[in-house]
């Protein structure tokens, strides 16, 4: 009995700390934004709010407030993040697109998708 409990508390451990979730609940991100040619900046915070389904995989919804150095605020709108293993994928286009991958090593490679980029970048 006693060893079929530490195997149970071994494999536990292992997994609780094998994957890491991302953007949880109430995690929040602040981003630098140029303005002007004056290089003035204002900033961009990103909120995990809440969760979400998307083609039936769980998903987290972001929320963005654009800060200008006036003052002002504006609510962009939320975007959707899912995670699957050590890849975090965002919805775009009706399809959820990789945009990080945590498992890649230096010389490794990943493909990213953009709506508006429509060529090669030398």
């Amino acid at each position: 009995m006693k060893k079929i409990f530490i195997c149970v508390l071994i494999l536990s451990s292992i997994y609780s700390f094998g994957q890491k979730e991302f953007a949880p609940i109430g995690a929040t991100w602040y981003y630098s934004k140029i303005e002007n040619f004056a290089m003035e900046e204002g900033y961009v915070k990103i909120v995990s709010e809440r969760d979400t389904t998307i083609e039936e995989k769980l998903s987290k919804i972001l929320s963005q407030t654009y800060f200008s150095i006036s003052g002002d605020s504006i609510i962009r709108e939320n975007f959707f993040v899912h995670q699957n293993e050590d890849t975090i994928f965002y919805w775009l286009d009706d399809a959820f697109r990789a945009i990080y991958n945590f498992s890649l090593t230096t010389g490794d490679t990943m493909e990213i998708y953009s709506s508006v980029i429509t060529s090669n970048i030398i």
